[in-house]
């Protein structure tokens, strides 16, 4: 079986902010799980205290069937986002209550990718602007 196509770019990166686009296209079913699309451990400009970092903006559509997970992950993981299909692109603003915190036990400060029902030809994209604290 062929891997999904999975597409990680980062548009921003600061010391206080980092904005990633990410794109997966499902190629013959099979699923991602915990696909890690923030590595905390690989940013060089990352703040101190990992378990502050939060979720403040999400612009995110799905093409077919599938749902997907945004996770923070840990020893228990936390799931900060589920999307599914809602029709055209959408901006989801959480800066007004100060964002989507990280809520896993004993956190890696990774954000984590974990889809269902992901189809061959289905597509996940968002853009996830994170908060580095």
């Amino acid at each position: 079986m062929a891997a999904n196509t999975v597409t990680i770019t980062t548009l921003f990166d600061g010391t206080k902010r980092r904005v990633v686009h990410v794109d997966v296209k499902g190629v013959d079913g099979t699923q991602e799980s915990g696909t890690v699309i923030y590595d905390y451990s690989a940013d060089t400009l990352a703040g101190p205290d990992k378990t502050k970092y939060t979720i403040q903006q999400l612009w995110a559509s799905i093409d077919g069937t599938a749902s997907a997970d945004i996770d923070f992950d840990g020893a228990t993981p936390w799931t900060a986002m589920g999307l599914t299909q809602y029709g055209p692109a959408r901006n989801l603003d959480f800066r007004g209550f100060g964002g989507i915190p990280n809520k896993a036990t004993t956190p890696t400060g990774d954000v984590t990718l974990t889809t269902v029902n992901l189809g061959a030809n289905d597509h996940v994209h968002f853009i996830l602007d994170l908060a580095k604290v």
